[in-house]
């Protein structure tokens, strides 16, 4: 038998962690990517329940992104409520005067930030600022979220990210219940901060969780039984390219499947977790890669993996390599193998074994990776050569941490306390820089260039 008190009591810690950022975009650690690719044509796509309408500017009227090695690193975070905006040459400073914030999402270009503000207890609104601090201006008011659909307790924006090389902000939305739970309309919608106009590109029940591709062209939509396809402006829907059995849980909240793109943008490869992670028979984790020809997903491989909800298994940027858990031994002693295979599960070798063990992610070089062990936030750096070594030896407490390229990286250390937070800028082996301290709940930050 599994140790099954001991998974939940670990997902219940998840959970808590979960709950402090219910607002936040979508928190799996990334990397700024070159995008390259404006959005071209125009889109006029009628929302049902609004009557708005959504335009994509054409290529000529499109803001180009500058290429990120010649665009300066600036670091977006929330501190006292307030958006503050960090670069190199001007430090740190604060942009936004509204107060409450709670979620934040910079552009590519670094020029505008786009934030959640807390309304009252279960309202939101929407609003962005230019990193200037001009121009602060509301996006969408409570009540137009509330219009969505009138019949809910509250309606508010979930994942917030830019349009590849764009001003325009694809957003989804959740209901907030009066219990416990989250509960997405798997929709997707566009505002532009410049003009203001509003628009539904995927209606609800049409969208999900989603994922630009790297070349800015084309979107992943997930929802918690399939992923699909759709070119940024709408056209060339590929429906349920992958179909998957619902995931249990063991909570109120449903799983939404992790895909991750190619460089080139040419194919996705995702790895799915079993419908029931508890099960004692292990069933496996498969892992898929999808065409964005059109063409069905094809299972590459299968893995036997710790329960998901410990840490997912997570395929390297180049879809080269897989990394993921298994728990061996007596479920009592909380063991843990770390296994590095090839994208289809070949070649598969184990790289560490400690109790317990967690994944952070990978390096944008697809090469390195980080995780935890023994039960602290103190990160190692591990190599696909096998080799490990410390990434922050004076780290006390890590929640989260930021590739900006190969060798830098953006960190949050909570102390000893963690009610005091040290954001910071690092350098793989050299010294990290103090950006701010932080004190209160969990920081949010988001960065471009570099």
């Amino acid at each position: 038998m599994r140790n099954r008190p001991l998974v939940v009591l670990i997902f219940l810690l998840i959970l808590a962690s979960l709950a402090c950022r219910a607002l936040l975009p979508d928190a799996t650690p990334t990397t700024s990517p070159a995008l390259q690719t404006e959005v071209r044509g125009t889109l006029t796509a009628a929302a049902p329940e609004t009557g708005i309408t959504a335009t994509v500017p054409p290529e000529s009227e499109a803001p180009a992104t500058p290429a990120p090695d010649a665009q300066e690193l600036h670091i977006a975070y929330i501190k006292n409520g307030e958006v503050w905006l960090w670069t190199q040459s001007e430090g740190s400073r604060q942009i936004s005067t509204q107060g409450e914030i709670t979620a934040l999402t910079i552009s590519g270009d670094g020029q505008v930030i786009a934030f959640l503000r807390q309304a009252d207890e279960v309202h939101v609104e929407m609003w962005a600022v230019n990193r200037d601090g001009s121009n602060e201006r509301l996006l969408e008011s409570v009540e137009a979220l509330s219009d969505m659909d009138p019949g809910a307790f509250a309606v508010v924006p979930h994942q917030m990210e830019f349009f590849p090389g764009t001003h325009r902000l694809a957003y989804n939305t959740r209901q907030v219940l009066q219990g416990p739970g989250m509960l997405l309309y798997n929709d997707l919608r566009v505002v532009d901060t410049d003009t203001l106009e509003h628009g539904t590109l995927l209606a609800p029940g049409e969208g999900g969780q989603f994922h630009f591709s790297p070349d800015g062209s084309q979107i992943a939509v997930v929802t918690p039984t399939e992923i699909s396809l759709v070119n940024v402006d709408g056209s060339n829907r590929r429906d349920a390219l992958l179909n998957y059995e619902r995931v249990l849980t063991y909570s109120e909240y449903e799983y939404y499947a992790r895909p991750v793109w190619a460089p080139d943008s040419s194919k996705l490869r995702v790895a799915i977790p079993p419908h029931d992670s508890l099960d004692p028979a292990a069933p496996p984790t498969t892992l898929w890669e999808i065409p964005t020809s059109g063409s069905p997903a094809v299972q590459i491989g299968q893995i036997t993996a710790a329960p998901f909800f410990g840490s997912e298994a997570m395929y390297a940027p180049d879809l080269e390599h897989l990394l993921y858990l298994k728990q061996v031994g007596d479920p009592a002693a909380n063991m843990y193998e770390l296994h590095l295979s090839a994208a289809d599960a070949s070649e598969d070798v184990i790289v560490h074994t400690a109790s317990p063990m967690t994944l952070e992610g990978w390096a944008p070089d697809s090469t390195h990776f980080v995780f935890y062990q023994g039960g602290t936030r103190t990160p190692t750096l591990g190599a696909i050569d096998g080799s490990l070594a410390p990434l922050i030896p004076d780290a006390v407490s890590v929640l989260e941490i930021y590739w900006v390229d190969a060798e830098r990286f953006i960190y949050l250390d909570g102390g000893l306390t963690e009610e005091v937070w040290s954001l910071r800028l690092n350098t793989v082996g050299g010294e990290s820089m103090l950006i701010d301290e932080l004190s209160g709940p969990i920081p949010v930050v988001d960065f471009t260039g570099g």
